[in-house]
């Protein structure tokens, strides 16, 4: 009989207000960590099929931190690398802007309507990027927007946005509520995803 208030007690401390809150901002977390690295991932495979120089392209990402110490002749390893991680940051962050910082709103919504979203978010975020934050502020570079066309950054975004709707299982996971009802639809989703990269990575490989 004692052991029953105790579970109850457990059950609605992990409801409570605070550990909603945590949750919900730890798997914002870790969806913007998966998010960052398949869009990176699909932006160094699909470069060259669109015309782009992958390397170039991490180059002039690395160049918004890191000014004009980035623009190199043939782009060295570490500014490579800053460029990534430049990227992956800001991908991370938006992530984490949608499902934290506006979690009273989005952390409850379904796959299918986050997958509704995707793309006004990432019109969003990227003309943000592209027309006020880089070029204006914080960071003040306007070689970034010299250099890639919107089109470019919005595909980058949309990439990463049309994984958002893995955040309902994410959370579960977090918060320990197995089996989730939003497992089939990560199952598909997430297969989905890795077939778009394998295919990508035979294109690159083939040289196509």
């Amino acid at each position: 009989m004692a052991t029953e208030p105790a579970a109850g007690n457990r059950r609605a401390s992990a409801e409570c207000p605070g550990g909603v809150w945590r949750r919900n901002w730890r798997a914002a977390a870790l969806l913007g960590l998966i998010t960052s690295t398949f869009s990176t991932i699909l932006s160094q495979l699909a470069a060259a099929r669109i015309g782009r120089d992958a390397m170039v392209d991490w180059m002039i990402v690395a160049a918004i931190p890191l000014r004009d110490l980035a623009i190199q002749v043939e782009p060295g390893w570490v500014v490579i690398l800053a460029g990534v991680l430049f990227h992956q940051w800001a991908d991370f962050s938006w992530a984490v802007i949608f499902f934290g910082l506006l979690g009273r709103w989005t952390a409850h919504l379904r796959p299918r309507t986050l997958l509704l979203i995707a793309v006004p978010w990432a019109v969003f975020t990227s003309s943000t990027e592209w027309l006020f934050l880089v070029p204006i502020l914080p960071f003040w570079q306007p070689i970034f927007t010299l250099n890639q066309p919107y089109w470019i950054g919005f595909l980058v975004h949309v990439s990463a946005a049309l994984l958002y709707p893995l955040f309902p299982w994410l959370r579960d996971w977090v918060a320990g509520r197995q089996p989730s009802p939003h497992r089939h639809f990560a199952r598909i989703w997430g297969g989905l995803a890795a077939t778009g990269v394998c295919v990508l990575g035979i294109l690159a490989f083939l040289g196509w």
